[in-house]
């Protein structure tokens, strides 16, 4: 990992089995899952279970989630507008005339 504080931080992150998890996974064979965070202060921290993920079949996101996701995970890569040029693109991507040029979009310097 290039940034310490991450590789820190994950020093710190244990991966336990979660029994009502666990017995899901056998009765419907689906993997499931649960985020629980204990604080410095000791405090216990959980979400729900979840037994879909966001994004299946059994769970869809809607359009506007999406969008908003990969607003949130490209912008900060290749900017604001090359993002929306990008996001555009892939929208019409039945209309596109040149692969390429959207490809290009989406390709940072490194």
């Amino acid at each position: 990992m290039a940034h310490a504080d991450l590789k820190a931080f994950s020093g710190r992150v244990e991966a336990e089995i979660d029994d009502e998890a666990d017995r899901l996974l056998d009765s419907i064979r689906r993997p499931t899952g649960r985020v629980s965070i204990r604080t410095k202060d000791g405090r216990h921290l959980a979400s729900s279970l979840v037994q879909f993920a966001p994004g299946s079949p059994l769970n869809p996101v809607s359009d506007d989630f999406t969008l908003e996701k990969f607003e949130a995970n490209v912008a900060p890569v290749i900017g604001t507008e090359a993002s929306q040029k990008l996001l555009e693109g892939l929208l019409g991507l039945d209309r596109i005339g040149d692969m390429a040029a959207l490809l290009r979009l989406g390709v940072t310097a490194s």
